[in-house]
């Protein structure tokens, strides 16, 4: 068999495509880039509290898109089971943030509440806190299922729940506890 030019560059452009498609296939899996921007919107909806501007959106949704994920546009978040969820978290937190504040509730590494330090509980609150913390436990799981739902992805949910653990530790506030990879709870400072 004699070498042909047309051979190698027919060779490598095979070598190329194989090499890429899994990539290209794998981006179809998992949320958009524009996914944490939604998330943070989302998180200062609960809050209630203005979104601040650290990077242009634009910059983020072009670094996606240029990426091949879809664009801010293309992710979903606003299914009205995803409203309902996030106006009973927004509910919520306007009963927690105070234990917050206190240090009593914090973040875990999973974005899930827990009751770092009862003793800054009053005894006979306890129990109505200890609810609370569960029902938004649920209703964070929940919104997960339900962006992923909404976006027909739903084997999104892990990364989803991923982005926003990051998202609801990172966006804590001053002197809000999360608690670390290891299972050490930390002060925001």
């Amino acid at each position: 068999m004699n070498f042909h030019p047309f051979n190698a560059l027919l060779a490598g452009n095979i070598l190329v495509v194989a090499l890429l498609l899994p990539a290209c296939s794998s981006i179809s899996f998992s949320p958009p880039l524009s996914a944490q921007i939604a998330v943070d919107k989302i998180i200062d909806e609960i809050r209630g509290e203005p979104m601040p501007q650290v990077v242009p959106v634009a910059a983020v949704v072009a670094k996606a898109a240029s990426a091949g994920g879809a664009t801010a546009e293309d992710f979903v978040v606003g299914s009205q089971a995803v409203t309902v969820i996030k106006r009973s978290l927004a509910q919520r937190y306007l009963l927690l943030k105070p234990h917050f504040d206190a240090g009593a509730v914090g973040v875990d590494g999973y974005g899930m509440l827990a009751v770092r330090d009862f003793g800054l509980i009053a005894e006979q609150a306890r129990a109505d806190i200890i609810a609370l913390v569960a029902d938004d436990n649920k209703d964070r799981g929940t919104l997960c299922r339900e962006i992923g739902r909404a976006n027909g992805h739903p084997d999104w949910v892990a990364e989803l729940r991923a982005t926003f653990a990051q998202r609801w530790i990172s966006r804590a506030q001053s002197g809000w506890y999360y608690r670390d990879s290891v299972g050490v709870w930390t002060r925001k400072p």
